[in-house]
């Protein structure tokens, strides 16, 4: 149950975010990319950890004690991860538009930023992804 409870709260939360990196890829076209990319894996993420969600709610499927933990441990990193690149994107979303504070923001949502969060959210995306593919086994 706590997995299924945690994969849906991050997928929720990964809608949210790419909802809202959408909003910022069209305001900051100089990193547009960079985003529509991290909106991608977020999207991918959100539907792989629905697709958990839904193979959890069946009993004919186990989990090995080995292959459940390692999907906890997974789903609480990609909290952290997610919770990271969120607490991020607050702090850029409720600025408010022409402010000198929001100038001086934009240089903590240049592209490197963008790519660091990308690349954790593709890591999880993988090692959730794996532990998938070891359930059909």
């Amino acid at each position: 149950m706590a997995i299924v409870n945690a994969s849906i709260g991050l997928a929720l939360k990964c809608g949210k975010i790419a909802a809202d990196l959408k909003v910022i890829a069209s305001t900051w076209k100089q990193a547009e990319l960079s985003v529509l990319e991290l909106i991608n894996n977020c999207r991918m993420l959100e539907t792989v950890l629905r697709r958990i969600d839904l193979i959890t709610k069946y009993p004919e499927i186990r989990l090995d004690d080995d292959i459940f933990q390692q999907l906890q441990s997974s789903l609480e990193l990609g909290g952290i991860v997610i919770s990271a690149l969120e607490q991020d994107l607050n702090s850029v979303m409720n600025i408010e538009p022409n402010t000198i504070f929001r100038q001086k923001t934009k240089i903590m949502w240049q592209e490197s930023v963008i790519k660091m969060h990308q690349e954790r959210v593709t890591r999880q995306l993988t090692a959730i992804t794996v532990l998938l593919k070891l359930m059909e086994l």
